[in-house]
C-alpha cells in the first residue's frame, strides 16, 4: 500500500509546522496547505516524467512501431490528460484539508 505521507517526507523533506494553542499542538493551516498543494505539485511532475520516460522507452524497444510525429502527439496526450485528472480531482483534496486543519476558535 503506497503512503503518501510517508513518501512526501522522504522525498521533499516535508514537515508540517505547528503552533500551540490552549495548551494543544496545531497545525498552521494555511502553512501546512500551501506545503501539501507545493509537494503534490512536485508529486505531479515526477508522476508526468515517468510516465512519459516510460512510454519513449517501449516505443524506442522496438516492441511498437512509433514515428516521432506520433510519439510527440502520445506524450501531449499523456501529459494532458494527466493534467486533466488532476484538475478534476485535486479539488476534493483541498477541501478535505481545509476541512481537517482549520483551527477551532472557541
Amino acid at each position: 500500500m503506497f503512503n503518501i505521507s510517508a513518501f512526501l517526507i522522504k522525498m521533499f523533506n516535508y514537515t508540517p509546522s505547528y503552533n500551540i494553542r490552549r495548551g494543544v499542538i496545531m497545525k498552521d493551516s494555511a502553512r501546512t496547505i500551501s506545503e501539501v498543494n507545493r509537494s503534490v505539485a512536485v508529486f505531479m511532475s515526477f508522476l508526468k516524467d515517468t510516465v512519459r520516460n516510460n512510454t519513449v522507452q517501449f516505443c524506442r524497444s522496438k516492441k511498437i512501431e512509433v514515428s516521432d510525429k506520433d510519439l510527440r502527439m502520445l506524450l501531449a496526450t499523456i501529459d494532458n490528460s494527466i493534467e486533466q485528472a488532476f484538475t478534476n480531482g485535486y479539488s476534493s483534496v483541498q477541501k478535505t484539508l481545509k476541512e481537517n486543519l482549520v483551527d477551532n476558535k472557541e
